[in-house]
């Protein structure tokens, strides 16, 4: 099990996948993210470019971040995984970014 809407998780489920296997983001019952999900355990009827419903049909929020990640080209497991890792770090430098920024901050109000 991996947890859903986590980019980190979608990373850790990828790197489990034959890298040169395609998906068809088109086909929302079997792209890249409901098969994500269903591994993941998540109920999932139907995947929507921005949202996703359950057997109950209910609709949930999908993170643009990963749908960001499986819309871009090429759409192959590995290309995937390498945007995912990407993100993520990406997610550090901008967070490094932010604690530099505010400890320049304090430092010229002292």
């Amino acid at each position: 099990m991996f947890p859903i809407q986590s980019v980190k998780g979608l990373s850790e489920w990828l790197k489990k996948q034959n890298p040169g296997q395609r998906y068809n983001y088109a086909d929302g019952g079997s792209c890249l993210l409901f098969q994500y999900f269903k591994a993941s355990g998540a109920q999932i009827a139907i995947m929507g470019a921005d949202v996703w419903r359950d057997y109950k049909g209910t609709e949930h929020s999908l993170s643009p971040e990963l749908n960001r990640i499986a819309h871009a080209v090429p759409h192959t497991f590995g290309a995937a995984a390498e945007r995912a890792e990407q993100s993520l770090a990406d997610r550090v430098l901008r967070q490094r970014w932010i604690v530099a920024k505010q400890a320049s901050r304090v430092s010229e109000l002292a």
